[in-house]
């Protein structure tokens, strides 16, 4: 977290969707709220908009242009209604024409029209190095950047790549290539990188990318789930992602048709969220983990949650498990402001260190706690995938600042 933030302290940001303004009014009064700017061309989403610019100090109104290499938006009318839309995708002959066009002054202009706090830059989702929109990416940043003064609002990167691609030396050119620009911030959006589930060289290349970018600028991890805040201790000034869903980015999501589920998938706002596992369980073992029959005591209090939700037993409701995710999340955040703040760092090397052994303390404890559960209650935790991150954190400390 370099000297000149403007988000110095942690900071989760809950991405808001159409049936999410409620919360935005509940939880007013936090740092940054993010709204995909499809959501601001139909009217009858003006109270999310309204809710998300008064409920928080820095909107990021993301201008998912990313979309737009892809049919996947053409079936949808909020995106296909953004001013910046072209009727057909993008192709490599029209990326290639596009800064001769009024289309980056359409996608500035919409963020700010909107009250966005700070300006993502047109971006396009690149597989890898040799995908063209790579370097369109680098050239429509230095373009953008020119808004800075006439809006005065910093300009930000998206750096919306495969995590797949970035190894070795394709990861240092990346970090080098984003670094050589006057970009104030990098909100990373990595295609496929799911945290609970990512392998050690995976989460190796994450830690690597937000460290190095960290040293000078900002940086956002968005769509990641709860071990998006192991990245506090690499520099990383938040992470963001839905109310309990929307933790990954898949290039899938930008095409066209539907997701299917499995028939007997539990749907995803059933699950209730566990912070001291990282991790959601499903109502039916939450029932059985939580029945003093069935557990041991002393594992359902260290488990139980005492925030305003739960103080008179588990939510039920998917709305009601949501505020208790959101309670849950913003304390964490809050756990960790006070700790820094009591301990008054002098400078960023021994705050990056101490963040390190608290998060790899919190790991541990997880691994211990998940294991119990699978030993004494038979229910099944992400062992496997806390295992990976105390791997990585093991194999890659943090660096001097």
């Amino acid at each position: 977290m370099h000297p000149n933030t403007i988000f110095p302290e942690p900071v989760f940001i809950t991405r808001l969707i159409h049936i999410d303004p409620q919360f935005a009014e509940d939880f007013r009064g936090q740092k940054s709220f993010l709204v995909t700017a499809n959501f601001f061309t139909d009217n009858k989403y003006r109270r999310l908009a309204q809710m998300a610019r008064e409920g928080c100090d820095i909107l990021i109104v993301n201008p998912v242009t990313n979309f737009f290499t892809y049919s996947g938006y053409v079936e949808k009318p909020t995106y296909s209604n953004l001013p910046y839309a072209p009727e057909l995708p993008f192709s490599r002959t029209k990326l290639k024409e596009i800064h001769r066009t009024n289309f980056i002054d359409q996608v500035v202009a919409w963020q700010v029209n909107h009250g966005a706090g700070l300006l993502i830059a047109p971006y396009f989702y690149a597989r890898d190095l040799d995908d063209r929109k790579y370097d369109y990416n680098l050239n429509l940043l230095e373009e953008t950047i020119c808004y800075k003064d006439k809006y005065g609002k910093q300009v930000w990167a998206c750096i919306n790549m495969g995590i797949k691609s970035l190894f070795n030396e394709n990861l240092n050119e990346v970090i080098d290539n984003y670094c050589k620009t006057e970009a104030d911030g990098f909100f990373i959006l990595l295609e496929g990188f799911e945290d609970r589930s990512a392998t050690t060289s995976n989460i190796i290349t994450l830690l690597t990318l937000v460290e190095e970018l960290s040293r000078k600028k900002d940086v956002i991890v968005g769509s990641i789930g709860p071990f998006g805040q192991i990245l506090f201790a690499y520099g990383a000034n938040g992470f963001s992602s839905g109310i309990g869903w929307m933790e990954t980015f898949r290039e899938s999501q930008l095409e066209g048709g539907e997701v299917g589920y499995a028939a007997d998938r539990v749907p995803r706002a059933q699950y209730y969220y566990i912070s001291s596992i990282f991790s959601y369980v499903k109502p039916y073992d939450l029932a059985t983990l939580m029945n003093p029959n069935m557990s041991p005591e002393d594992l359902i209090n260290e488990l139980k949650c005492d925030c305003v939700i739960c103080e008179e037993g588990y939510p039920k409701k998917p709305m009601d498990k949501k505020r208790h995710f959101l309670h849950k999340r913003f304390e964490e955040m809050r756990t960790l402001r006070e700790l820094l703040k009591e301990l008054d760092f002098d400078d960023m090397d021994t705050r990056k260190n101490t963040l390190h052994e608290i998060m790899m303390n919190k790991l541990l404890k997880a691994r211990f706690l998940a294991q119990r559960i699978q030993d004494e209650v038979f229910i099944d935790i992400n062992i496997a995938g806390i295992n990976n991150w105390i791997e990585a954190l093991k194999k890659y400390p943090p660096s001097s600042f």
